[in-house]
């Protein structure tokens, strides 16, 4: 009689979160009303790669939006805010060039990203007339090791999208005290 013993040890599973921004303190806006549009069009195909993120970037970043700004909707006020997301992505580099010298000496081969946010914002009248807009975008670039695992990967690109969310965070809150202050409450 044979007995065949085994051990299996399991394979540590690692979540990444999604991206809820509930601790962002929202602004609260002397206008009618609080519009979030995403008019970004993802190609879902390389060499682009947001869509493949647990919380997709245009995602994260109308989340973010919708969190950060609200409407205090005063029966006195007639002007609408309007946050127009025109582009939220993560290019893979493939431009980028392996040396492959270089990996001969313990290099290790990496891919290249490139994150970019791009919002538009706009005060509108009662007609739908413009009478006020501006734009931040936001860049971030990201090097990554080859060889790392599906998990791995998700965890940089939440972090990417993290960073890049709350540089976006910083910069319409600047954009909204330099060129809208009135509309602050």
């Amino acid at each position: 009689m044979f007995l065949t013993v085994s051990c299996a040890q399991s394979v540590p599973v690692t979540v990444v979160p999604e991206l809820t921004y509930e601790h962002i303190a929202p602004v609260s806006l002397n206008v009618a009303s609080f519009e979030v549009l995403d008019e970004y069009q993802p190609s879902l195909a390389l060499p682009y790669v947001e869509h493949t993120l647990t919380t997709p970037l245009y995602t994260a970043v109308a989340r973010m939006a919708q969190k950060a700004f609200f409407a205090k909707e005063s029966p006195d006020q007639n002007y609408t805010l309007r946050l127009i997301i025109k582009e939220a992505s993560i290019r893979l580099d493939t431009e980028h060039k392996v040396n492959k010298l270089s990996q001969l000496f313990g290099d290790q081969a990496f891919k290249k990203y490139h994150g970019r946010i791009h919002m538009y914002l706009e005060v509108i009248d009662t007609d739908g007339t413009v009478i006020g807009s501006g734009n931040s975008v936001v860049t971030r670039n990201l090097k990554m090791p080859e060889h790392y695992s599906l998990m791995q990967r998700n965890k940089m690109f939440f972090l990417m999208s993290e960073d890049m969310t709350r540089d976006l965070h910083q910069a319409l809150d600047k954009l909204m005290k330099q060129k809208f202050s009135i509309l602050l409450g």
